[in-house]
């Protein structure tokens, strides 16, 4: 997802031809060659300005990126949905490989989508230490003010500041049920392993 002026060349020059690709990668010391990156060809889709699918996609867009506040709200900024076609993924000397959009798209689960935003707010209003467990045991995370920024069925993302963080599930889930019940669950998990005391009846080991 993407958040780009009209007035940006790159804006005009996707409306003209929604064919893209994104460079992504980490950087590291010495000869950048040497560290994975990956090329991502994509379609991109302007959303409407005000129609339901661009109003969660700006909503889940700011979670993650809270100082976009700024520019969201101006009027020749939009949020362009890019979709994944295929991938060039080179990790290293001598591992390059061709993926398509199958092997970089996880399980879409509705069910799982619409409950995200309740889950979030939920979790980061009521339950904020059962977020930190979540940071400290399964991302190995320092003590902080860690919230939880987005939730799909393969996992969930946290932050603290700009210190960003990608907890996996064991499995993948299937409902919004399974989403409250693994969340209890890790929680339980994380405070065992932590050896923390259970402060909230809410959430149960």
């Amino acid at each position: 997802m993407l958040l780009i002026s009209r007035l940006a060349a790159h804006t005009r020059a996707l409306l003209a031809d929604p064919r893209c690709s994104l460079l992504v990668g980490t950087p590291g010391k010495s000869d950048p060659l040497a560290h994975a990156r990956i090329s991502l060809a994509c379609e991109a889709e302007e959303l409407e300005r005000g129609s339901p699918a661009e109003r969660a996609a700006g909503a889940r867009y700011l979670r993650h990126q809270p100082k976009a506040e700024l520019y969201a709200g101006l009027g020749d900024f939009r949020y362009f949905r890019l979709a994944p076609k295929s991938a060039a993924l080179n990790a290293g000397f001598g591992r390059a490989y061709a993926l398509a959009a199958a092997n970089l798209l996880g399980p879409l689960v509705p069910a799982v989508a619409e409950a995200e935003a309740g889950a979030v707010e939920h979790m980061n209003e009521d339950h904020a230490e059962a977020v930190g467990l979540y940071a400290e045991h399964f991302a190995e995370a320092p003590p902080g003010k860690w919230r939880l920024v987005g939730v799909d069925a393969e996992g969930f993302e946290i932050a603290d500041g700009d210190d960003t963080r990608r907890i996996w599930f064991e499995s993948a889930l299937a409902s919004a049920d399974d989403l409250h019940m693994t969340l209890v669950r890790m929680a339980g998990e994380a405070r065992r392993a932590l050896n923390r005391p259970l402060r909230d009846a809410r959430i149960k080991p």
